[in-house]
């Protein structure tokens, strides 16, 4: 199956969009808890743990889905994907045509989801502020999928309208 360019990146905004429904839902039941002290992580339930790893992996999958597919095909469905363009030129380009808030804060949203990734079990108080920055930082990549959808709607209904 030959799958066009638009019809990959409609499936890759529905990926983002479950991303984004599982980790409300999951922090929909965390909100009595937060923000989450270690005595409230000591006491969740297994429920409420997995609701917490829930937010962290959809955290770390829509983050990187964003970056790797999406915001490619952002740049080449608004000509602007140049040939042997780097990732941080890229970021930039997206920043400056205004799909992207701050590189600088891309940047770090990647080097934190790489952090949250390593687990220290034995480390209430690490856990419990790695988990704390992960849904601070969950809570705003599900704001900026909910400002971005639009601007990709925009630029899919554009390009379909040339095609016609």
């Amino acid at each position: 199956m030959n799958m066009s360019n638009i019809e990959l990146l409609k499936q890759y905004m529905t990926i983002a969009d479950l991303h984004t429904k599982r980790a409300s839902e999951a922090l929909t039941v965390l909100a009595p808890y937060l923000p989450l002290t270690e005595k409230a992580y000591n006491n969740l339930t297994i429920q409420e743990i997995g609701c917490l790893e829930i937010i962290t992996t959809r955290f770390g999958k829509l983050q990187d889905l964003l970056g790797s597919k999406i915001f490619s095909f952002i740049l080449f469905f608004t000509n602007e994907k140049r040939e042997n363009l780097s990732y941080i030129d890229g970021l930039n380009l997206l920043e400056k045509l205004e799909f992207l808030p701050s590189t600088q804060k891309w940047l770090n949203f990647r080097d934190i989801r790489n952090d949250i990734a390593h687990e220290y079990p034995f480390d209430d108080e690490s856990m419990v502020k790695k988990a704390n920055t992960a849904i601070d930082l969950a809570r705003i990549l599900i704001d900026y999928w909910k400002t971005l959808r639009p601007k990709i709607e925009h630029i899919i209904a554009q390009y379909e309208a040339l095609q016609k």
